[in-house]
């Protein structure tokens, strides 16, 4: 899903205007004017950890353990506190803004894997594969309000700044569907085959895909057919810039960053001297087209810049597989 999914600054895209997820008061409590940074750390066993560090990785102000092959990180707008997919577990736990304190746990799920927030009410929603189920509950999660069925293995989900659907990837069933925030189907694609992750771009509302083997696909915003399809790019995770409606995707097997036309035929950058296992791209940054990358190989979440420089970068981790950002 994910930020700054998003996502690395949450917020709501609205007329073309960015909104802050939070004031500055959520972070008061670790006296940070500079930001912070999530990461979901996958370390030995699959037992992984939910850290927020500084942005210049010098202090750590929490840490939290004991999730079992967690699988996605997402922030509730309207507070900074962060759901986590614990999808061994078989549930989804809400912890307070500052990673300390359990807020709520989503229980009785059979292998959630990812799970987004919508941005202006603060409902979450869950791709729940066990059950070949997507389910939408309460801000609290508290109350299910609402049960879709009928997927063969519901994977990514990710709700939409640009108008606040819903889209899910319906992974080895090779279709993307768009639904509205009543569960509405709004648009379907079909017989793409097996796909791996996706993005809703915060620009104009398409949705980019990455397939298992080889293969970007581009949709059209209302979700009903395929603007392109370059067969020969492989990726692994991808992020949509919003200032430009580009889109930056890691190449884990090609050990490379490359930068897709927002028309999504034509490469416009590539980087592969830089990293080792790249497997997870946070959220773009609007104000200045920034964005990390998790690098399993090196053990580091590294912040690039919206030309491909590398900015800082972060070490100590094991498996960084989910990075947000937070101004």
């Amino acid at each position: 899903m994910k930020i700054i999914k998003y996502n690395l600054i949450v917020g709501v895209v609205l007329s073309c205007l960015f909104i802050p997820a939070w004031t500055s008061s959520a972070l008061a409590e670790d006296d940070n004017k500079s930001g912070a940074v999530w990461v979901l750390d996958l370390k030995d066993g699959n037992i992984a950890d939910v850290v927020k560090v500084s942005v210049d990785g010098n202090i750590e102000f929490s840490r939290k353990g004991g999730f079992k092959r967690a699988k996605d990180l997402e922030i509730d707008p309207r507070d900074g506190s962060i759901w986590v997919t614990d999808t061994g577990n078989n549930q989804i736990v809400k912890l307070s803004s500052d990673g300390k304190t359990e807020l709520a746990r989503v229980g009785s799920l059979d292998r959630p894997l990812h799970a987004c927030v919508s941005p202006t009410d603060g409902v979450l929603w869950i791709a729940d594969e066990g059950r070949y189920e997507v389910l939408k509950v309460s801000s609290g999660g508290r109350k299910e309000l609402l049960k879709l069925t009928g997927f063969t293995k519901p994977h990514d989900i990710e709700a939409s700044l640009y108008d606040g659907s819903v889209w899910l990837l319906d992974s080895e069933g090779g279709r993307v569907i768009k639904f509205s925030s009543s569960g509405e189907v709004l648009g379907q694609v079909d017989g793409l085959g097996s796909l791996r992750h996706f993005a809703i771009s915060p620009f104009d509302g398409s949705c980019w895909v990455v397939k298992t083997d080889s293969g970007i696909v581009k949709i059209s915003p209302d979700g009903k057919k395929v603007l392109a399809d370059t067969p020969d790019l492989v990726g692994f995770e991808l992020s949509v810039n919003p200032i430009d409606g580009s889109c930056w995707v890691v190449d884990r097997e090609g050990r490379k960053l490359y930068n897709m036309a927002s028309d999504g035929k034509t490469q416009l950058l590539e980087f592969n001297n830089s990293f080792k296992t790249p497997i997870a791209i946070s959220s773009i940054n609007p104000s200045d087209g920034s964005f990390w990358v998790g690098d399993s190989g090196r053990g580091e979440v590294i912040k690039i810049s919206g030309t491909g420089k590398e900015l800082t970068k972060i070490s100590g981790f094991l498996i960084p597989i989910q990075i947000i950002e937070i101004e």
